[in-house]
Formats: structure tokens, C-alpha cells, sequence
């Protein structure tokens, strides 16, 4: 069931986040909390990014997580959603942090120290959803997650990116195909589906 417009809490591995929810914005949800799961094994690593840029935004919930996780850093929240943009300015109000409306990455140039993106990994277009911007959301249109995978790897030296068993695609190898090295894979089971978390940095 999609969230009604307003506040909402979460309990997350990196504390309990408040957020702002809207019907026309991805509600956080499993895949969410998984990918807080990564960012926050590279803050128990020691990893201190000065600047963190969250690809789909979406309410905000994961910059907000790395507001928690990493204090010292500068964070971007990116969405081509205008609906969630204005989501995740009431999400990360108070947190040093700035908002774009563009697709992806196409309006940051780089470099920055870590890019966490959960992209539309659904591999067909969920149309009884009411909102175009909610349907995008669920599920990308062919090239999505290669888009996603090859803009966070253009401008970032650490990544984060969520996937799902049912999208058919490996976003391991396409990390590792832009240079990266899978550092740490987390992954949740589901009645017919798994989803994964990988956490990929620049080799070399």
C-alpha cells in the first residue's frame, strides 16, 4: 500500500529516520533499509566521505541515513521526480544538503566519494499506479540500471547500488566492467525474489 502524504518513522539500521512522504514518491521500503544496511557498513569500516550524492532521491530517506552515518559530509540529493525533490527537502530539512531535479547524474560533474543509488529495478512498467512519476519509480525502462550503474561510476570513487533477482541483470559485473571492486554484497530473501545491496570501489 502506498503512503499518504505526510510524516512517517522508520526504524533503520541507522536509527530511526523521519520522513516525508507523497502518493506520487517511493515509499521506503525493503530495498531502502537494505541499502542504509551497506551505508552502514562503510561507515564501521571507517570510510569518512566528504561528499554523498543519493541518485533517485526519492523521499530521502538514504541521504538522510548518510546525514546520520557520515555528519561531516556534504550531501546531494538527485530526482527527476519533482514530487520527490520537494519530499526530500522536508525529509532533510536541518541536514547540510542540497537538491537537484535532473535525470540521474547528468547534472553533477564530479568527483565525489560515494554515490548510493536504488534505481527502478522492476523489469516492466507497473501501469495501474496513478501517479506516471510513482510508476517510474517502481519500474525502469530498458537501460535504467545500466544508466544508473555507468553515471554513478563516471563521477564516484565508492558506490552503492541496490538489485533486484528479478531485473535480470548483474550489477556487479557492470561495476566491475567500469573499473570497480565489489568490496561487500548484502542481499535479503523474498517469496519470489532477492535483493541485493553491493558496495563497489574505483580499483586501482
Amino acid at each position: 500500500m502506498d503512503a499518504g502524504e505526510g510524516w512517517r518513522v522508520y526504524s533503520t539500521p541507522a536509527g530511526e529516520l523521519r520522513v516525508y512522504t507523497h502518493p506520487c514518491v517511493y515509499e521506503p521500503a525493503e530495498d531502502s533499509f537494505l541499502a542504509i544496511r551497506a551505508l552502514s557498513f562503510l561507515a564501521r569500516e571507517g570510510y569518512r566521505p566528504r561528499v554523498v550524492v543519493d541518485a533517485g532521491t526519492g523521499s530521502g530517506i538514504l541521504a538522510l541515513a548518510a546525514s546520520r552515518l557520515f555528519p561531516a559530509a556534504l550531501l546531494l540529493g538527485v530526482d527527476i521526480n519533482p514530487y520527490a525533490v520537494e519530499a526530500a527537502r522536508r525529509t532533510l530539512q536541518g541536514a547540510d544538503a542540497s537538491l537537484l531535479l535532473c535525470r540521474w547524474l547528468s547534472c553533477i560533474k564530479g568527483p565525489v566519494d560515494l554515490v548510493v543509488v536504488n534505481p527502478p529495478y522492476l523489469p516492466v512498467m507497473d501501469e495501474v499506479r496513478e501517479c506516471r512519476e510513482l510508476a517510474l519509480a517502481w519500474s525502469g525502462a530498458p537501460g535504467v540500471l545500466e544508466e544508473a550503474c555507468k553515471g554513478a561510476a563516471r563521477i564516484s570513487r565508492v558506490i552503492v547500488m541496490v538489485y533486484s533477482s528479478l531485473s535480470n541483470w548483474d550489477a556487479p559485473a557492470c561495476l566491475e566492467g567500469e573499473g570497480f571492486r565489489v568490496v561487500e554484497v548484502f542481499e535479503e530473501s523474498y517469496f519470489m525474489e532477492k535483493l541485493y545491496a553491493v558496495v563497489a570501489e574505483r580499483g586501482g
